[in-house]
């Protein structure tokens, strides 16, 4: 059983010498073509070939799969978060056409029963554009014209 109380404590983490992170530090590629051009690199080795198939087959779906690639180049220190969202369509397409090369049927993102739920229960009150006579004249919006 974990111990409850062998956890770091709250601000530790900003006790650590700056810069010691790798994502402290100035991002390796600052160019997006540099980095689509290591990702492409890394991701058509053979060995991350048949790794990648292998998650393509079990139903993982191909957002996770960049996410996870996105995450781990930011974490170490390769480009920045705003690089890594400008990369995930083309690393998606990069990840697709694995799946393609291999005949596998990728799932393309997760599907969100809740959202899809939410979205069906209550999609009616998003097309009636009606004026509420109750919330306009309440005592909350009395003195905004």
């Amino acid at each position: 059983m974990a111990d409850l109380f062998d956890a770091a404590l709250p601000g530790q983490s900003l006790t650590a010498t700056p810069g010691s992170m790798p994502m402290e530090r100035p991002p390796q590629h600052t160019d997006a073509n540099a980095a689509l051009e290591d990702i492409f690199t890394k991701l058509t080795m053979p060995k991350n070939i048949a790794k990648l198939t292998v998650l393509l087959k079990s139903g993982t779906p191909i957002e996770y799969i960049v996410r996870t690639i996105l995450f781990e180049g930011v974490a170490q220190g390769k480009w920045a978060v705003d690089m890594a969202l400008m990369l995930a369509q083309t690393v998606f397409w990069m990840v697709e056409a694995v799946a393609k090369l291999k005949n596998v049927k990728p799932k393309l993102k997760n599907f969100d029963q809740d959202q899809y739920e939410f979205m069906a229960r209550f999609t009616n009150l998003l097309d009636k554009e009606t004026k509420s006579t109750e919330a306009t004249s309440s005592k909350f919006f009395t003195g905004i014209k």
